[in-house]
């Protein structure tokens, strides 16, 4: 499998993740961060990134992902907005709001996916409401931003990927 990347792009060295590692290791939107017996990978950078960027830094935060009556809210839409052709800026603004969920969930948070998918389904055809749908579910992950996924123990490290990737920093 190396052989088949290294045609395409040009790899530094591996870095191993684990005891001993230079601080937190940024990857791809993440945080790997070894605790001493577990890797924690973490999106609160790049979660927050996103609250910022979209005007939610400030908002109330939501209990859950997802309100309970969103088939029904999907229903009525679809009903009203029968015939009515989306506005292409409206269409843009909530594919780039699912894209920034998409990137979340399959990487550190399962736990949106669902409100995610919902929201995806209806981007290009009810696309207020896939913003307001997209838009809570950052408003979740803004008052979960703290969780991350935890790998059991990392005693002796694990291989992780090529440095040309990766940004190390110490600890914030």
């Amino acid at each position: 499998l190396l052989d088949a990347v290294q045609k395409f792009w040009t790899l530094d060295g591996m870095v191993i993740v684990g005891p001993g590692m230079p601080g937190v290791i940024h990857y791809c939107g993440a945080d790997l961060i070894h605790t001493g017996v577990s890797l924690c990978m973490s999106q609160e950078r790049y979660i927050k990134d996103v609250l910022q960027r979209v005007g939610l830094k400030e908002s109330n935060i939501a209990s859950t992902p997802m309100d309970n009556n969103v088939f029904e809210q999907v229903a009525e839409e679809t009903k009203k907005n029968k015939g009515i052709v989306p506005d292409k800026t409206l269409v843009n603004e909530a594919q780039t709001l699912v894209g920034c969920i998409i990137w979340v969930a399959t990487r550190t948070r399962p736990d949106v996916i669902f409100a995610m998918s919902v929201a995806a389904s209806i981007m290009t055809s009810l696309p207020a409401l896939s913003i307001k749908l997209s838009k809570r579910v950052l408003r979740y992950l803004k008052g979960t931003v703290a969780l991350c996924l935890v790998f059991g123990q990392v005693p002796n490290g694990v291989l992780l990927t090529n440095l040309s990737l990766i940004h190390i920093s110490e600890p914030t």
